[in-house]
């Protein structure tokens, strides 16, 4: 749960748009989803997340869910225009045990993700 998790490597993809690249999900926009399963963050959990792409418009928001087998938490990442791709870290609300977590792209989006990654 701790490692850079490669956004072609979730356990789940789906979505109107989006394309496979060497390395990344390219082209994420209407309602696309990323899913991550039985993430673990233990006892400590985690505090922030780290995400690795690409914004060619103004904002992305991402939307960040954590569902768990009594509750889900759905938190906001803001990912402003960037030239290139580019290492960002955000605040996240303190989540812990075992989580099943999907990254959202809402109409509107133009994204490429490379990875992600929890602390």
């Amino acid at each position: 749960a701790f490692a850079k998790l490669m956004a072609k490597e979730c356990d789940a993809m789906y979505g109107d748009n989006f394309t496979l690249a060497s390395d990344a999900v390219v082209g994420i926009g209407n309602n696309v989803s990323l899913e991550y399963r039985e993430m673990d963050f233990g006892a400590n959990g985690i505090h922030r997340m780290k995400i690795c792409g690409y914004s060619p418009i103004e904002c992305n928001t991402i939307h960040i869910k954590f569902t768990s087998s009594n509750d889900s938490i759905l938190q906001l990442a803001e990912f402003y225009y960037s030239d290139g791709y580019e290492d960002r870290s955000f605040e996240m609300q303190h989540i812990t045990g075992l989580q099943t977590v999907t990254i959202l792209f809402l109409p509107g989006s133009n994204f490429d993700l490379k990875w992600i990654q929890f602390e």
